[in-house]
């Protein structure tokens, strides 16, 4: 599809970039040129995001699927340009067939759980156990 070959077109010549103008300091003068040769990403639609949602969760199941977001200067989806879009994600898993549980798990509860998990093998590591 679309996007998928603008984002290989646009590794492929960031990679070219990175030899070019090396170091995080040049990093913004990648992407400036990256936009001036390719222009703007194709959009998709916040289904899409449904989409993989569904995906993960039937491959590895709803235990492992969480969302994050990126409202502060990412290309969002068309339809889910800001957090008051969120509920449309719930109402299309209950669509879906997603039990409320599930949807709990996937909308933060997965999340939480990884973070404290992560959180509780910090101080393992940091008491030296």
């Amino acid at each position: 599809n679309d996007r998928c070959q603008y984002f290989i077109r646009t590794q492929q010549r960031l990679r070219e970039l990175g030899e070019k103008y090396p170091g995080p300091e040049n990093e913004r003068r990648r992407q400036d040129e990256i936009s001036r040769e390719f222009g703007p990403p194709p959009r998709v639609t916040w289904e899409k995001i449904i989409d993989h949602i569904d995906h993960v969760a039937k491959i590895a199941g709803a235990d492992h699927v969480g969302l994050g977001s990126d409202f502060d200067g990412a290309t969002m989806p068309q339809g889910m340009e800001d957090v008051s879009k969120l509920p449309k994600i719930t109402e299309a898993l209950l669509r879906r067939g997603y039990s409320e549980s599930d949807i709990r798990k996937i909308l933060g509860e997965n999340t939480l759980r990884v973070m404290a998990a992560t959180e509780q093998v910090a101080r393992q590591m940091k008491s030296g156990k």
